[in-house]
């Protein structure tokens, strides 16, 4: 049925295929660390001092403001879904929704406001 050189050809479960990998050419241009010599003060990262202190008082406070809404609209589905407990569950969804429309409102004033003229 068969012949013998198909059969050596074959895969008996032990040899290893052969793969060809290709080579991938690299535009990688080495770099300095900070302490290998590199200037340090050339980096084009911003820094804290980049930004007015205002505009970073607001971000905070739109972070805590937007966890604190996630925080709410997450036990109260808990609540409703798991104990059943509608009454507080409930209370914690509209909190959450409230909270959530005073993010969205000052997270639209701060986009609005010029930030540069305001520090100067």
């Amino acid at each position: 049925m068969f012949d013998e050189d198909e059969a050596s050809e074959e895969d008996d479960g032990e040899s290893v295929p052969s793969v060809d990998i290709p080579s991938v050419e690299t535009d990688v241009r080495e770099t300095e660390t900070p302490g290998e010599g590199a200037d340090s003060t050339a980096s084009d990262a911003p820094t804290g001092e980049d930004v007015p202190a205002e505009l970073q008082r607001e971000f905070w406070t739109l972070v805590v403001v937007a966890d604190a809404a996630l925080i709410a609209f997450g036990l109260g589905a808990l609540f409703v879904v798991f104990r059943g407990n509608v009454t507080l569950g409930a209370s914690l969804l509209v909190a959450a929704a409230g909270i959530g429309f005073y993010a969205r409102e000052r997270y639209r004033t701060a986009r609005e406001t010029d930030w540069e003229a305001k520090d100067a």
